[in-house]
């Protein structure tokens, strides 16, 4: 007898597939309800799939924000923040800005393009309501 997750007895998830071919037949049929209340059935039979590799941003993030490495970063930033001048919170601040700005900037490029092309050149929004 198949043994039910405790996830899809409690509604979480509909159905487990072991790979995208199987997850795509399992999803072929459904009905599904959009947020406005209009009802969709899903046609995956014969859907085009392809596998996008993360770019180096991606890459980069998650090996620094795994915990391990993340612990590993904290402990070299206190200890450089107790054996150099500038102790303190200005310290930390300059330098968490500096090391992490960058990173969440780039996290945010699709984000902050899709923002500033709402605005014109002079400033205006082009957002209109």
């Amino acid at each position: 007898m198949e043994r039910v997750p405790p996830a899809q007895t409690q509604r979480v998830i509909d159905f487990i597939a072991a790979d995208l071919p199987a997850l795509l037949l399992q999803a072929h049929g459904r009905t599904v309800q959009m947020s406005d209340g209009v009802q969709h059935t899903v046609n995956s039979l014969g859907a085009a799939t392809a596998a996008v590799e993360p770019d180096w941003r991606t890459k980069l993030l998650s090996i620094i924000t795994d915990p391990t490495v993340a612990y590993l970063l904290l402990l070299l930033g206190i200890y450089f923040e107790l054996t150099s001048p500038g102790f303190g919170v200005p310290g930390v601040a300059v330098r968490s800005r500096c090391c992490w700005w960058p990173l969440r900037c780039a996290s945010c490029a699709s984000t902050s393009a899709a923002w500033c092309s709402s605005w014109d050149a002079s400033g205006r929004s082009r957002v209109r309501a």
